[in-house]
């Protein structure tokens, strides 16, 4: 997962310093427009339709396939609605920059409301967010209709190389971007020869997680059709035995069928460090010659 903290008024930005997964960006946003309602830094239509900035031309295409829009409203003193504003695409521009006659569709969702933030005891404004993925030829701001009481509004537009998850504004005014979903990891098990019934007992198969995450599915399947309950044991650097069991009264559980994809969690112990070793002990089985467990967690 990557998560992107900006705040709101001082640091949303162009550029970026990658440390990890945390990409931080801290400088003016390429398209700032102020103004009653979307009006011209950059060229813009009678009907609120910016699409050139201070290039004289539309929002840059550098391939980015990933798209923001902020808004900001700093003499709010409450939440401001109703606003449509939003990120439109084009496939032809024939007549640059305004690009008018180009057939314009909408590219994320509209911002409806832009959300009074107040930090401090002091009044920041109303802010406003929202995303969108793909890439297009040509992509403009679009205010379908006025900030209500014609309050001076800040936009800011930002392109990334890869798709955000998600976009939304802090309870402080800092915007919180997800760059897509978190990776699931998952510890297998496969028990069994395919051959006879599977034993009772310690698997013995010990693999280490080099991540930290939580547990939040246990599978399993088998083959041929049957029954086999599974604990599973986990210990820190070290083999783990029964006494470090942590799917507590609910085994990984496959009653007279071949798929089960959830088996219950409760009473789990659910977080995994760096470096903790896990276990597997069959309880019980049933005409089950081959079994594969998965335990799936996420960061």
């Amino acid at each position: 997962m990557r998560r992107l903290f900006l705040l709101a008024l001082v640091a949303i930005g162009v550029y970026g310093q990658s440390i990890g997964d945390l990409v931080v960006f801290a400088q003016p946003f390429g398209a700032t427009i102020t103004t009653a309602k979307i009006s011209p830094v950059g060229p813009c239509t009678a009907t609120n339709v910016c699409t050139g900035f201070p290039t004289g031309s539309g929002i840059l295409n550098k391939s980015q396939s990933g798209h923001l829009l902020v808004i900001y409203i700093p003499t709010a003193v409450a939440d401001v609605s109703p606003l449509q504003i939003r990120i439109e695409a084009s496939f032809t521009c024939p007549d640059p920059p305004i690009c008018t006659a180009g057939q314009w569709f909408p590219f994320s969702d509209d911002i409806v409301e832009a959300k009074f933030v107040s930090g401090s005891g002091t009044n920041v404004g109303a802010i406003g967010v929202t995303k969108a993925n793909g890439a297009f030829p040509y992509y403009r701001i679009n205010s379908l209709a006025g900030v209500p009481g014609s309050a001076a509004m800040t936009v800011r537009y930002s392109g990334f190389p890869f798709p955000i998850g998600s976009a939304s504004i802090g309870p402080g005014g800092e915007v919180i971007i997800n760059f897509g979903t978190p990776q699931q990891r998952v510890i297998t098990f496969v028990i069994g020869d395919d051959t006879n019934v599977i034993s009772t007992g310690d698997v013995l198969r010990y693999p280490t997680a080099n991540f930290a995450c939580t547990i939040n599915k246990a599978m399993v399947s088998g083959n041929p059709s049957g029954s086999i309950t599974v604990d599973i044991w986990k210990r820190a650097g070290a083999i783990p035995t029964n006494a470090n069991k942590i799917s507590a009264s609910a085994p990984v559980t496959l009653s007279a069928s071949q798929l089960n994809q959830n088996s219950p969690l409760t009473g789990w112990t659910t977080a995994v460090a760096v470096g903790d070793v896990f276990g597997a002990s069959v309880a019980t089985a049933a005409t089950v010659t081959s079994a594969l467990v998965q335990i799936w967690c996420s960061p």
